[in-house]
């Protein structure tokens, strides 16, 4: 193989590496842009959590404010008996019903994060299976390239005189 070949070749060799390892790279990017998207919808499905659960104890303050004003409306005291008894159901109501989207909302951040985790873990191997692509790329070359260069396959030096004509000048000079 001439020089020509051999460049060639090596850029060859490079290029193909090169591709292996950009794919990584990309593949790596892409899905660490995955991960950050899952932690932000883990982000925001906690803050959409918490402002459903504020909704749910606004509302439900309201409605305890209705049903004490309904009481106090009909002439019934509010500080003992059945109507306290209800205000106090309602309020212990609001804070399951808020505290059960709280805890929704939590696990399903959770699930993401989870989601990104994964992503994260996949970019990481991606990237090193760019790496190790590449360079099994280069050896599988430098393979090739010392097979084409071994010993068994190397023209055989000329002789002493020869000059490299095919001819040996010593060649009846008792020398050779």
């Amino acid at each position: 193989m001439g020089w020509g070949a051999e460049m060639i070749a090596a850029v060859g060799l490079a290029l193909m590496a090169g591709g292996q390892l950009m794919g990584g790279i990309a593949s790596s990017k892409a899905q660490q842009q995955q991960a950050l998207q899952y932690r932000i919808a883990a982000v925001r499905r906690r803050l959409q959590a918490e402002t459903d659960a504020r909704m749910i104890e606004d509302q439900g303050r309201r409605f305890q404010s209705n049903q004490a004003a309904a009481f106090a409306k009909s002439g019934v005291a509010l500080d003992s008996g059945s109507p306290l008894a209800v205000l106090m159901d309602t309020a212990i109501s609001v804070e399951k019903n808020a505290q059960r989207t709280r805890l929704s909302g939590e696990w399903a951040a959770e699930g993401l994060t989870a989601g990104a985790s994964v992503y994260e873990k996949m970019a990481s191997n991606s990237m090193l299976m760019g790496v190790v692509g590449a360079a099994g790329t280069f050896l599988s070359g430098a393979k090739d390239a010392q097979g084409d260069y071994s010993p068994s396959k190397a023209m055989k030096s000329p002789g002493v005189g020869s000059m490299g004509s095919g001819h040996n000048w010593n060649e009846g000079a008792g020398i050779a």
